[in-house]
């Protein structure tokens, strides 16, 4: 399928226009029918990928660069249309960049879809399924990437900034954390920082199981745990049970309180839960505390 008007509106486009150049380059993939504009067409992306800007006029230099290794024919098309697109744009200097660049997007995705069908085609045809499934999943998309911006002193967007927000609002932590921190809202972008070991992954898989408690779809992406590691850390948060067993004897905390006479409770000791002292080595070492000494705090 080849269709010489649009391949020489695409080479015209390259040529002449960087705006055209932006948008085309993503998607050409030297895939023009035609060897001569295929040719052009790739000096011209080569062209912008290095200056950033569209060739126009230095076309002809690129052109004498590579006309020594071009074959007589496409020599001489190239150097034919190269001078007709002189002339025509003597007398005229506009080109619709944005009318030609979709004209240039569907033309590109039917060439991709053609080359498929073929490669599709012989793979089926050698009985080679597994390659031909490898086609289907390797092939791409022809599309041109698309930025979406604002004017912030439109009237719209002004509009759209002072609405009413309560929609935008999702969670937000329990307690004195969810006060301190806020909500959660739409387009939020949150993160936990911290070295490893501190709990990075069991504070995003809370906030996840949160929203999920609110009502709200969630899709938990881990590069580091196993499907049943991330399935067993769900089940320990919501059975509040831990799944490893501890070694050797578990001590709770306890806290031995005395009142003194400003009515202050006095924390005098609390075991610790790993390397527990003995009991009777915990009271000898408590013997000789003054009591003037123990922290003090209010409850």
């Amino acid at each position: 399928m080849i269709d010489v008007k649009i391949e020489k509106q695409i080479v015209t486009g390259m040529i002449m226009s960087t705006e055209f150049l932006e948008g085309i380059v993503p998607i050409f993939r030297e895939q023009l029918q035609a060897p001569a504009t295929n040719k052009v067409a790739t000096w011209c992306a080569t062209y912008f990928k290095q200056y950033g800007q569209a060739p126009k006029r230095h076309i002809k230099d690129i052109f004498k660069q590579h006309s020594k290794s071009l074959p007589d024919e496409d020599k001489f098309l190239i150097e034919e249309f190269l001078d007709r697109l002189s002339k025509k744009f003597k007398v005229s200097k506009s080109f619709n960049a944005t009318y030609i660049l979709d004209i240039a997007e569907e033309y590109l995705r039917a060439i991709a879809l053609e080359e498929l069908h073929n490669r599709l085609g012989t793979a089926i045809d050698n009985g080679a399924v597994t390659k031909g499934e490898n086609i289907i999943k390797k092939f791409e998309r022809a599309a041109r990437p698309e930025t979406k911006g604002i004017d912030p002193f439109s009237n719209e967007a002004i509009l759209k900034a002072f609405d009413d927000d309560a929609g935008d609002k999702l969670f937000r932590f329990p307690g004195v954390l969810g006060d301190t921190v806020g909500d959660f809202e739409r387009e939020y972008l949150a993160a936990f920082f911290g070295i490893r070991g501190t709990g990075k992954t069991w504070w995003l898989l809370w906030t996840g199981l949160l929203a999920v408690f609110h009502g709200y779809n969630v899709v938990f992406v881990s590069l580091e745990m196993s499907e049943k590691q991330i399935v067993k850390r769900i089940h320990q948060y919501l059975n509040a049970k831990p799944t490893n067993k501890p070694k050797g004897r578990t001590e709770i905390p306890e806290f031995c309180d005395e009142e003194d006479e400003d009515g202050e409770v006095t924390t005098v000791f609390k075991k610790q839960r790993r390397k527990q002292l003995t009991m009777r080595t915990a009271m000898s070492k408590m013997v000789d505390i003054d009591e003037s000494s123990l922290i003090k705090a209010n409850f």
